[in-house]
């Protein structure tokens, strides 16, 4: 069980639980609540007032950066994520009623509606990385492939809701050998963790799909197979290493040819993973520390002497509060550093230093990224 204690007037304690009868996640919240005046109705209003307090602590810690008021609409919906509550105390104090309640909420829902909702309102999409591997029935260990079946799915799912920048296995290239992305999509959430940090793209996917035949399935005779492919899923923010969401979805597909059942059954549980892809990239923007750092993609540095003297340059500024080393290979390696000052200072002291006899030379920095290659 996790637990937050939040300071503010409202909240004092959360935590989550679940349901025993539909395996819901709902998340409880304790508030205080008050009305004025006595009697049931001025109970009935404290214990509404404390709901709306819990339902807008919830939402100011999704969405920090909107303003209430924009979200109207899922406070008008309040009744469909306010599960259940209980009343802890209740009292009267000068002529209002006052009360405390546990009140419990249907998290998954909430955070679902809130990021569909804001989707729109989001400037620029992040930029996200499907990692995903792949066993078919015939296969007797896991794959990770360019443009799998799910990976394609996925991209294609997500572009068509306005998400521009979406990369998959291709895009490591070089970077990472078989053995190593097999080892990302079937680790625990600390392996995930370290490499989601390792990337750029802001929102990163890991996970596999397993294919396999049902064998319990007694319809349409020997010349039909009903394939059976479950997905699962992690969805992690690369700036903090944060697990958003895990996913598991299962498609079912029934048709003669075994291949394409197969494909089709992986399509069908990739679309049914998308909302909750988009929801936790939506929340990686909504809810994201305001201070990242600046990442620093050094493009084939070569050696780990080079790497090791940019980290130098870097530690020897003053005006850098923390320098991370987050990974390197000779063709491509990165570093996130918290600057107190602008980027366009840190461009200067890169672009001034000596790198085993090499000039650094910065030719992208764009927000808080920026690419360092090195010349003689």
């Amino acid at each position: 069980m996790r637990h937050w204690f939040i300071r503010g007037p409202l909240m004092v304690l959360l935590f989550l639980c679940f349901s025993a009868d539909a395996q819901e996640e709902l998340l409880t919240v304790r508030v205080k609540g008050s009305a004025d005046g006595q009697g049931y109705r001025a109970k009935t209003l404290a214990v509404q007032d404390a709901q709306f307090g819990a339902l807008k602590e919830v939402l100011v810690r999704l969405a920090p950066a909107f303003d209430m008021n924009v979200l109207r609409p899922i406070f008008r919906n309040a009744q469909a994520y306010l599960a259940d509550y209980d009343i802890l105390r209740h009292e009267h104090v000068q002529g209002r009623t006052e009360v405390e309640v546990e009140v419990r909420l249907r998290e998954r829902l909430l955070r679902q509606d809130t990021a569909l909702f804001l989707l729109p309102r989001i400037p620029v999409l992040p930029k996200v990385l499907l990692v995903i591997g792949e066993q078919f029935p015939k296969d007797k260990v896991m794959g990770v492939i360019e443009y799998g079946v799910v990976e394609v799915t996925l991209t294609e799912q997500l572009e068509k809701q306005g998400f521009k920048t979406v990369v998959g296995v291709e895009s490591l290239n070089g970077l990472y050998s078989q053995k190593a992305l097999i080892a990302a999509v079937m680790g625990d959430v600390d392996g995930g963790r370290e490499f989601a940090r390792q990337q750029v793209a802001e929102v990163v996917v890991v996970g596999r799909t397993v294919a396999a035949i049902d064998k319990a399935y007694q319809g349409g005779g020997a010349e039909l197979h009903r394939m059976q492919a479950v997905l699962d899923l992690q969805i992690y923010r690369s700036m903090d290493g944060r697990l958003l969401e895990t996913v598991q979805t299962m498609g079912v597909v029934t048709g003669e040819s075994l291949e394409e059942t197969t494909e089709a059954a992986m399509v069908d549980a990739g679309i049914k993973a998308t909302t909750g892809v988009i929801v936790a990239a939506a929340l990686a923007k909504l809810d994201a520390p305001r201070e990242q750092g600046v990442l620093i993609t050094l493009e084939a540095p070569g050696s780990r002497a080079i790497y090791g003297a940019v980290l130098k340059r870097l530690h020897a500024d003053p005006r850098s509060v923390l320098v991370e080393e987050v990974f390197y290979s000779d063709k491509l390696a990165r570093i996130r550093v918290h600057y107190e000052e602008g980027i366009g200072t840190l461009v200067d002291v890169l672009e001034s230093g000596m790198y085993e006899g090499k000039q650094g030379y910065v030719t992208r920095a764009v927000g808080k990224e920026m690419s360092l290659v090195f010349r003689d």
